[in-house]
């Protein structure tokens, strides 16, 4: 099926930030209010931002990523160990970001379930070309925009662990808890596509969930 939703690119100016992430999220979970969470970053300066402008910027975008998750999965990037923290921060990344998400689950995931382990270039314009058809808004982006959400995408892939480094661009599939797998699932299952599960697993998740 087609993803026509209309993609953003608002992700070039943040990237991964987990730490960031992190901090936001326990300061939110005290307060479930945006402007108490604001405030108390700006006055303990707990982003470690000098430039108005750069912490007004990420915190918008981190913002977003966390309005996304469920009760659950703001949970686990609060108190779970790290790994399970940054699945959730990818998940979030995933929710928010329709374009990173089409990427991973039709280049990325496909690639996988090849047995095909690295991503190149041309994978990365084939993507592009093929999306472009579709999402009129990739047309009207100048090269350099274009190069600069190309280096993001593989910069947020390689700092979450899908790829192992930014040269070699080798696939990584990542390990997701049982409590993470479950927040996906009660929550969307769909998304674990992103994290390139099968679709048999996907039917196996189904199952688990309606019995």
């Amino acid at each position: 099926m087609v993803n026509r939703k209309k993609y953003a690119f608002s992700f070039t100016g943040a990237s991964v930030l987990f730490p960031e992430t992190i901090t936001i999220a326990e300061i939110y979970s005290k307060f479930y209010d945006w402007e108490k969470t604001k405030a108390k970053i700006i006055e303990g300066n707990l982003l470690n931002k000098i430039k108005g402008a750069t912490f007004e910027r990420e915190f918008r975008e981190l913002k977003k990523r966390i309005s996304v998750l469920s009760q659950q999965q703001l949970n686990i990037i609060c108190h779970g160990d790290r790994d399970e923290a940054l699945a959730i921060v990818l998940l979030s990344i995933f929710k928010t970001y329709t374009f990173l998400f089409d990427f991973s689950v039709e280049v990325l995931r496909n690639k996988l379930l090849q047995f095909d382990h690295s991503l190149t270039e041309t994978d990365y314009n084939k993507f592009i070309s093929v999306k472009s058809n579709t999402h009129n808004e990739l047309n009207d982006l100048t090269e350099l925009t274009l190069d600069k959400i190309k280096q993001r995408t593989f910069t947020i892939f390689e700092q979450t662990g899908l790829l192992n480094n930014f040269k070699d661009k080798i696939i990584i599939r990542p390990h997701i808890s049982e409590r993470v797998y479950m927040s996906i699932i009660e929550d969307d299952i769909n998304n674990l596509r992103g994290f390139m599960f099968s679709d048999s697993e996907l039917k196996s998740a189904v199952n688990l969930i309606t019995k």
